[in-house]
């Protein structure tokens, strides 16, 4: 089989992977055989990357972005191993290769969102905040990146400010608990208690209507039975009982 072939079949695999991940482990097995015919091919690797992060194979999928790093370097390749590397806690590298996206491409969205969350991993909030103001002037209407920009507005005592993103926020996706959860934290450091039960009880409700509660549903419960706790109205939480 020819390397003209081996890729068509790969390219075939990597598309219906998002259907089945099954496909990308065929096209990573046929890429590899691609690469002992020609190990120069930027595009056998940039598919075989590509497919391995899917994987959840990040080691192996920033060794093949390298590679195409290093033979034809474009904001594709820095992005995508720069998320495999957040993936693996790497966020100083992370953050290298998200800039270098920004530096390629200014107006790129995922990458002012991706640093902004190693940003924060970091405990970088400021910068987490400059990230997000520039995503929100190329996007006003993801309703997560006022969430996000809401928590680290509050975790640098900017309540006030806060409380306008998560509104913001609330106003595109009125049935995401996180906003009413950390517009509840900014409301009681303002001592506006009466505002921050509303939203605390709010947050739980919502959690209580979601049939499938992911780990982050159950950590913004939480907060907002804590911040209850706080308030002395409940003396102790049940969602955290429960886990």
């Amino acid at each position: 089989m020819d390397l003209e072939l081996i890729l068509r079949h790969a390219e075939e695999h990597v598309n219906a992977g998002e259907f089945d991940s099954g496909h990308y482990e065929i096209a990573v097995g046929l890429l590899g055989k691609a690469i002992e015919l020609d190990s120069e091919d930027v595009m056998t690797y940039r598919y075989r990357g590509f497919s391995l992060h899917r994987l959840n194979r990040d080691e192996e999928a920033i060794e093949d972005f390298t590679k195409v790093i290093n033979l034809a370097p474009d904001s594709t390749a820095y992005y995508f191993r720069g998320d495999s590397l957040s993936k693996l806690d790497r966020h100083e590298k992370a953050i290298e290769d998200f800039t270098q996206v920004i530096d390629l491409n200014i107006d790129h969205q995922g990458a002012y969102f991706e640093r902004s969350n190693s940003l924060r991993k970091l405990g970088r909030h400021e910068e987490v905040v400059d990230d997000l103001t520039k995503l929100i002037n190329l996007n006003p209407k993801l309703w997560i990146v006022y969430n996000n920009r809401g928590f680290s507005l509050n975790v640098l005592g900017r309540y006030e400010e806060a409380i306008e993103d998560l509104t913001q926020g609330i106003e595109i996706e009125p049935e995401f608990l996180g906003l009413y959860a950390h517009r509840g934290d900014a409301h009681r450091l303002l001592d506006n208690v009466e505002f921050s039960e509303k939203d605390y009880k709010t947050a739980i409700e919502l959690f209580d209507q979601e049939d499938e509660k992911s780990i982050y549903c159950y950590k913004q419960a939480i907060r907002a039975e804590r911040g209850l706790i706080k308030l002395g109205i409940l003396k102790e939480g049940e969602i955290e009982q429960k886990l």
